[in-house]
């Protein structure tokens, strides 16, 4: 008999066999036996002590341990469970006496082991017990990295466990049971798993019949009318001014629903018919043009209502009137009925709801979009959406991936999944829906790259950094640091061109992500020992002798033709008349997705006798069905057509109907780009306003083959010429870098790119020159420099014109220094500056000048920085450009602000303003306000700051740049914080961490956990303030020169941990370094943290010393910011020195005192 039970799901107990509850004094102490009891076996003392105590040196670990250990002694002793000892404990190990102890965790381990090998029938005994014993999270109210490790597997084993225990009551026909089961288990889980259980509707919808359905529907909506229970559906309104009416109150309750809030602005019902709740909506904001509404699904408990309220709210409150919307559970039963219209948004709010949403009636002719976007960061663009086409007849291999993917998560050997198959064989289409099924089940990131346009290893992590986030290639995040922030599943499609390459990156991707799961889909196997691989075959196909209606539709082939049909002749029908040649077209097509699309496509003009018949007398030298269906169908076509197809195949993107028009030279391209669209040999995409074309690829490379080494040639002049052109147009009619600009270059980002390397390729080098010196600033924006790099070397050696040469030599420059390697970018400009001065090109001097002077600025030479910009401004004031010339003024005012010339910075800044305004460069324009924003608040110029720092909080959100907004909302909480707003300044900075964090801009997260840790410090919360400091230390070491001394982060972290000799080391040879480069910028910040450091050691007439330097540097240069608190600080000390002041002894601090009144004195 086991004298203990140890119960860790829900919480943490401990019972003796008497029932009574054991009582532990610590919350380590609870820890350690939830650790012993969770991983059996004998554990060593040194590895507890390190896992309980991680941030404490080995031999204090070792002791609190020790302790631990005495004191579980004593509280087992109390328990008066001694004879029957809970622990052995050795002098060198410890472990659980697991024959006197029942564990429920590992009790569930071994139901769900025995129950995974065992038939339904068999194993619905220990799936309920299973259930019972999960009363909650694994160690709920506790958190430690390997209690949330072991948490999300037991929320993993306990859905699977209760989604086959419903799939079995259903298959025996218990439909009560299996919803009492769902209203009584569906608690356990968090929200984010509960909608992956949605997906039993449609299990019930074709296991039971309509009366059976219905039944099932009611009984877990609603127990009665006043108090709904289980699923239900919620319908909001929203007004600006007001929202429902008695009229509104009365209608819902006819169409069966209850009032569940009700406030001035906002009505939330709950209905048990999602019609019935979209007709209620729908007629309220029909009525009333300033309403907006809302429908979602969600488990109603009425102990969960405020959470449900804040849900919905969160919701309806970011629409625009006019607008309703609805979540995917929603809109699967609108669906059904062609009275309503939905269409998927192309955005989701992230936060606590980021689910898939659709529109409901939308109105097209509204200009405004759904979402209120100045709101506040919530909206994101979805990267992936549901497959366009139902995938048929691969059940078997989605489960083998769902079987891979809960795997991988506690297999970390087994992350890397390849699918291999022939072309056609739909391996896309398969990753594409497993991908959106993951995406819906959980919250892990999926991210879909296409990598058939990658060639090269700074192309394949461009691709998958800008599929991850458009930010990140321009902020030059690092792959690996992205990768290893958080689960994601990446899928990478058409890699079998990229074997070699692919593999060795895959290793190393996945050595350092161990939270990385790799999907591949390829002709070919990567070839390497972490791979596992799903072979993907064809459909079967029906044998000659089978007849039977129902037989034939149970292939997935047969059924995959009748489907393709139906989208073109709804009342197609498979019946005895037909059903041989259906079956044999299926053979024709040898099982293979894209073959009998293919077919399907003719079955439109050809009944299927005559296309069976053609097909019968059709001979061919290719033997694979696919290239058979290709090339029947292609050797059918007019000339016109095969030629225009040929032409078209030489685009590996897709492309649009002007790009087409020129590359075939038909005027009435749209008219036969519909007649291929009718045959499948084309596929068309509204995507972002634009109709995209694409030819599938196993078509385009059955028409390249056709054309010869000339006409390719030709069709590629042709194609690199019209990009030429384009861009030569756009840039004349958008001679600035605004939005819409950017948005259409985006769009046609790999032709530009292909065009370029075409034209490079075939000689032509000037043109190819023009159209990368055109589109720098846009490689520049999305953080592509690698290809223009490799582009610009290349050139620059080539007979290209002197004026171009010189332009490319600037691009190279500023590229190297963008990407850090700040000695090739000097000498790239000092050799643009001497070709431009002796070809008389002087424009151009000046600004590979600015350029030399922003290299100077990263390199803290200070001076000669400030020297170049004055030259630049002086003596080439006629010939530099306005933009170049505000560049100027802006390096040149950061250059003299970090000399303390403040007034004099201001006034460059302001002159830099008025430059960007003028010519519409909003992203410069906002750096250079927030700049002037942060002096204005130094100077105590309040107001001032605040117009600027809107104005370029402003900016930065019409341009959607998400690198500088972090910068600018930390100036926007620097003025709350002179105003004495703390709540609202902690608020903002936590903004701008949280924003850093999500493009990974480390410059931004360490700012804003330093501001943090300074207001938590200043308002007495010592814990947070350690936390935020420690964050940032870890942070610095990302971005820190080798020349530059360890950050202020450090010495705030070593006075909050009271290593005050630490944080004065570091204090100090800050104040050397800053003597030395010259730079005393924020000198006063670190003589008031020195201050500080005399003050913990009971220093305080020399602490006094040190804050009046501080005061004296403020008013010599005007700096304000802070300068309250610091007389504060003064008068609070003067009145302890009367109290205590220790006098100084060490000649070691003597001497601190003495060489900061010189560095003090040198300076004012």
């Amino acid at each position: 008999m086991r004298m203990y039970r140890i119960t860790l799901f829900g919480g943490f107990e401990v019972v003796d066999n008497t029932g009574q509850r054991i009582q532990f004094r610590t919350r380590r102490g609870k820890l350690l036996i939830a650790y012993l009891a969770s991983f059996p076996g004998v554990h060593s003392r040194d590895k507890l002590a390190s896992l309980l105590w991680p941030d404490l040196p080995r031999a204090r670990a070792h002791l609190c341990l020790r302790v631990e250990l005495s004191a579980l002694r004593h509280s087992l002793e109390a328990g008066g469970i001694m004879q029957h000892p809970l622990l052995k404990v050795t002098r060198d190990s410890v472990s659980l006496n697991t024959d006197q102890v029942f564990v429920d965790v590992l009790e569930f381990e071994w139901l769900f082991t025995q129950a995974s090998q065992l038939d339904d029938q068999a194993c619905i005994s220990l799936l309920e017990q299973a259930c019972d014993l999960y009363r909650g999270d694994y160690l709920e109210g506790y958190e430690a990295p390997w209690i949330s490790m072991k948490r999300e597997t037991y929320r993993l084993q306990f859905a699977d466990l209760i989604n086959r225990l419903y799939g079995i009551y259903i298959n025996n026909g218990e439909y009560d049971r299996g919803m009492q089961l769902l209203n009584r288990e569906l608690i356990k889980l968090p929200t984010k798993m509960i909608n992956g259980l949605f997906k039993f509707y449609d299990i019930m919808k074709n296991a039971i019949d309509s009366h059976h359905f219905v039944q099932a529907k009611s009984s877990i909506r609603y127990a009665a009318r006043r108090t709904p229970s289980g699923i239900s559906v919620f319908a909001a309104l929203h007004g600006a001014s007001s929202a429902g009416t008695s009229l509104s109150a009365v209608q819902c309750e006819n169409l069966g629903g209850v009032l569940i809030h009700r406030s001035e602005k906002m009505v939330i019902a709950v209905f048990d018919n999602p019609y019935r709740a979209a007709e209620w909506v729908s007629t309220e904001v029909e009525r009333s043009k300033n309403l907006a509404g809302a429908l979602t699904m969600d488990l109603w408990l009425p102990e969960a209502r405020s959470q449900i309220v804040s849900k919905i709210q969160q919701l309806v409150i970011s629409l625009n009137s006019g607008w309703i919307v609805c979540t995917e559970p929603v809109a699967y039963w609108l669906q059904r009925d062609s009275r309503w219209f939905l269409q998927e948004l192309r955005f989701f709010l992230c936060g606590d709801l980021s689910e898939r949403l659709f529109t409901l009636n939308s109105r097209h002719d509204l200009s405004i979009p759904p979402f209120r976007k100045d709101s506040s960061p919530i909206l994101r663009e979805r990267c992936l959406s549901s497959p366009y086409k139902k995938l048929w007849g691969r059940e078997q291999e989605i489960e083998i991936l769902h079987r891979w993917y809960r795997s991988a998560g506690r297999e970390p050997s087994s992350r890397l999944l390849t699918i291999v198959g022939i072309g056609g064989i739909g391996k896309t289409h398969l990753a594409s829906e497993f991908a959106y099924q993951i995406g819906c089940q959980s919250n892990n990131e999926v991210v879909f790259v296409s990598l058939e346009k990658v060639q090269t290893a700074a192309e394949l992590e461009h691709a998958v950094l800008s599929a991850l986030n458009e930010e990140f290639p321009r902020l030059r995040v690092h792959l690996e640091h992205v990768l290893n922030t958080r689960p994601m599943l990446l899928i990478l499609d058409r890699a079998e061109h990229l074997q070699p390459l692919l593999a060795e990156q895959l290793l190393e991707w996945l050595e350092r992500a161990p939270k990385l799961r790799v999907l591949v889909t390829s002709r070919i196997a990567l070839d390497i020992p972490e791979e596992r691989l799903l072979p993907l075959e064809p459909l079967p196909v029906p044998s000659t002798e089978i007849d039977d209606l129902d037989e034939l539709q149970g292939y997935a082939s047969v059924r995959l033709l009748l489907d393709e049909v139906r989208r073109a002749l709804p009342h197609f029908r498979l019946t005895l008349n037909n059903a041989a040649q259906i079956a044999a077209l299926c053979r024709f097509a040898g099982g293979i997705p894209l073959a009998l699309i293919l077919w399907a496509k003719r079955l439109i003009v050809y009944t299927p006798h005559q296309l069976l018949a053609e097909l019968q007398g059709y001979s061919v030298k290719q033997t694979e069905p696919l290239d058979m269906a290709i090339g029947w169908t292609f050797y059918r076509l007019p000339v016109n057509l095969q030629c225009i197809i040929c032409k078209l195949s030489i685009l590996n993107d897709k492309w649009t109907l002007d790009l087409a028009r020129e590359i075939s030279g038909e005027s009435l391209i749209g008219e036969y780009l519909n007649q291929l669209l009718l045959i499948g040999l084309l596929v068309v995409e509204d995507e972002k306003d634009f109709y995209w074309f694409s030819i599938p690829m196993p078509v385009r490379e059955f028409a390249r083959k056709l054309l010869s080494p000339e006409e390719r040639e030709a069709l590629g002049r042709n194609y690199a010429l019209y990009y030429a052109h384009w861009v030569r147009q756009l840039m004349s009619s958008h001679m600035a870098w605004d939005v819409e600009n950017l948005r259409q270059l985006r769009y046609h980002q790999n032709h530009l790119l292909a065009s370029i390397d075409w034209l490079i390729r075939t000689g032509e080098f000037d043109m190819a020159a023009e159209m990368l010196i055109l589109l720098a600033p846009f490689f520049e924006t999305i953080g592509l420099f690698e290809t223009p790099i490799r582009w610009g070397e290349q050139l620059a050696s080539q007979p290209v014109s002197t004026e171009r040469q010189i332009c490319l030599l600037n691009i190279l420059a500023r590229f190297y220094h963008r990407i850090g390697n700040g000695w090739l970018a000097e000498q790239m400009y000092d050799r643009a500056y001497h070709l431009a001065m002796h070809s008389g090109h002087r424009a151009e001097a000046a600004k590979a000048l600015t350029g030399l002077a922003g290299v100077h600025l990263d390199r803290l030479r200070v001076y000669q920085a400030e020297q170049l910009c004055r030259t630049v401004l002086h003596e080439y004031q006629n010939d530099a450009s306005p933009i170049i010339r505000a560049e100027a003024l802006l390096r040149l005012g950061y250059a003299v602000r970090a000399q303390m010339r403040t007034d004099e910075a201001c006034q460059y800044l302001e002159h830099a303003v008025e430059l960007y305004r003028q010519h519409g460069e909003k992203r410069y324009q906002a750096i250079a306000l927030n700049a002037l924003g942060f002096l204005n608040i130094n100077r105590r110029k309040l107001q001032a700051a605040e117009s600027l720092i809107q104005e370029s909080l402003h900016l930065l959100r019409e341009i959607q740049d998400h690198s500088l907004l972090p910068y600018a909302l930390l100036r926007w909480g620097d003025l709350h914080r002179e105003r004495g707003m703390y709540a609202e300044a902690a608020s903002i900075y936590q903004d701008a961490l949280e924003i850093s964090r999500k493009v990974h801009l480390v410059g931004g997260q360490r700012a804003a956990l330093k501001r943090l840790g300074e207001l938590y410090y200043f308002r007495h919360k010592y814990r947070q303030a350690r936390r935020a400091f420690k964050e940032a230390c870890a942070l610095s070491d990302y971005q820190r020169a080798e020349t530059e001394p360890p950050p202020i982060e450090k010495a705030w972290y070593a006075l909050l941990n009271r290593s005050l000799d630490e944080a004065e080391s570091i204090l100090m040879q800050r104040l050397r370094w800053m003597r030395e480069n010259r730079i005393f910028s924020d000198v006063y910040y670190v003589l008031d943290l020195l201050a500080l450091v005399f003050e913990k050691r009971k220093l305080i007439s020399y602490s006094i010393t040190i804050f009046e330097f501080s005061m004296a540097i403020r008013r010599k240069y005007n700096f304000y910011q802070n300068i309250k608190y610091i007389r504060m600080k003064i008068s609070k000390l003067k009145q302890i020195k009367q109290i205590i002041d220790i006098p100084l002894q060490n000649k070691s601090k003597l001497n601190i005192i003495e060489e900061t009144r010189y560095i003090i004195k040198d300076l004012i």
